[in-house]
């Protein structure tokens, strides 16, 4: 009896136990903090890692932007395949981003640059490229669900064609000499491009509308456009924004009436002088048709159109140096840029036919001219006008009416005229 009695209590005591365990509550707040904890650091963990996801990818879009940009910027012609300067802008592209340092890069970043045509080709309305980049970044704390995490970008760069205009208005050429007015893209690099003036006729006698790269604007002398159209006193211009625009004036001695020689060196009946405006002397290092240098040209007469000695040819030694241009001494043996003038005007005054006044008497010597050879992305909403000398004979030196010309931009259908980014 005893035993059974004693086994029962027992029993009863172990189930008090039970009980009582089961209904304390004081080590919840431990066991709730243990399971808190664990979440907290995993959510602090899981924001680390989509934090160093988030700043790199947002490095990673910022390279791809500015290789697009750079693409883009070098997009600026295609033929009929779509091509033309395709594969190096891509070429740029790619090269740009691929030589750009990311912090935070793992490694292993794919790229790729694609070049596209909005439009026909060989008159397009835009030039696009495409960056796309993509990474594999390891994880920490989200590795219990993903050892990695893939960012990736997109990027997308617009270099628009830009509608622009040259206006010749009601020009009158105070010439002797035949001066014909042709537009060209200036290269990439910079270099002056050569005029092949045998290439200027077709074989019927009238002028082609373009010669290799140089795309013909104007000219004084009596001769039309292929088909008989008169020459047009305003042209049409399209362009892609980043391009730098040149303008060439190719000069012929005589070409209008025979006057015997001009003011270039080796200048006689019929010889030509091409004249670029890239140049910050238009005139100089420029071969002539029979060879000689352009860049040994001084000029013969001050700004009172009084003669003086021409150190070139005049003897006895020493001769005189020094010359007079609007008070202002200058050095008589360096070459002179006397050839090109540019100076701002407004849109409006250039389609009412309204010459901007000459800055007579100057001369810039090697002083790069301003608006010389800026791209409409440059220029902007900014009108120029260029007046040239082309060097004749005598009293011609220092007017600049035997060729002018204003040129400015507008906003083309790729959208406004600068290289942006779309995407």
């Amino acid at each position: 009896m005893r035993a059974g009695r004693l086994s029962t209590m027992r029993s009863i005591f172990l189930r008090d136990q039970i009980l009582r365990f089961l209904r304390h509550r004081g080590g919840n707040v431990l066991l709730l903090f243990t399971l808190m904890s664990t979440l907290l650091v995993m959510s602090v963990g899981v924001a680390v890692d989509y934090m160093r996801a988030v700043e790199f990818r947002t490095v990673l879009q910022g390279t791809a932007d500015a290789a697009a940009l750079a693409g883009a910027t070098a997009f600026t012609s295609c033929n009929a395949s779509g091509d033309g300067s395709k594969a190096t802008a891509q070429t740029i592209a790619s090269n740009m981003f691929t030589s750009t340092s990311i912090p935070g890069s793992p490694g292993g970043i794919t790229s790729s640059a694609t070049g596209a045509v909005s439009g026909a080709c060989p008159s397009p309305t835009a030039y696009n490229m495409i960056v796309s980049a993509s990474a594999t970044l390891p994880t920490t704390f989200l590795s219990i669900i993903s050892t990695s995490m893939l960012v990736s970008v997109t990027a997308t760069a617009t270099n628009p064609v830009i509608n622009a205009t040259a206006n010749a208005g009601d020009w009158f050429s105070s010439a002797w000499d035949g001066n014909y007015i042709y537009w060209y893209p200036i290269p990439t690099d910079g270099s002056v491009p050569s005029f092949d003036s045998t290439s200027m006729f077709d074989g019927s006698g009238n002028l082609n509308p373009t010669n290799g790269i140089f795309h013909f604007l104007f000219t004084n002398t009596p001769r039309q456009l292929s088909g008989g159209n008169p020459i047009p006193t305003s042209s049409p211009i399209s362009v892609a924004a980043s391009v730098k625009i040149g303008f060439l004036l190719h000069n012929v001695t005589g070409g209008r009436l025979t006057y015997g020689s001009g003011q270039y060196d080796g200048q006689t009946q019929g010889s030509i002088h091409n004249l670029y405006s890239q140049l910050p002397n238009p005139d100089a290092s420029v071969i002539t048709s029979n060879g000689s240098s352009n860049g040994g040209y001084t000029s013969n007469f001050d700004n009172t159109n009084n003669p003086h000695v021409n150190p070139n040819t005049c003897t006895p030694a020493p001769c005189q140096l020094t010359c007079t241009n609007n008070g202002a001494a200058y050095d008589c043996t360096k070459p002179q840029n006397c050839s090109l003038e540019i100076v701002t005007t407004t849109v409006d005054d250039l389609n009412n036919n309204v010459v901007p006044s000459q800055i007579q008497n100057k001369c810039y010597g090697v002083t790069t001219v301003s608006y010389s050879g800026q791209s409409c992305e440059q220029l902007g909403s900014q009108a120029v006008y260029y007046q040239w000398n082309d060097m004749g004979g005598g009293w011609d030196d220092y007017d600049y009416n035997d060729s002018e010309f204003g040129f400015y931009c507008s906003s083309g259908a790729g959208g406004p005229g600068v290289v942006h980014l779309t995407s």
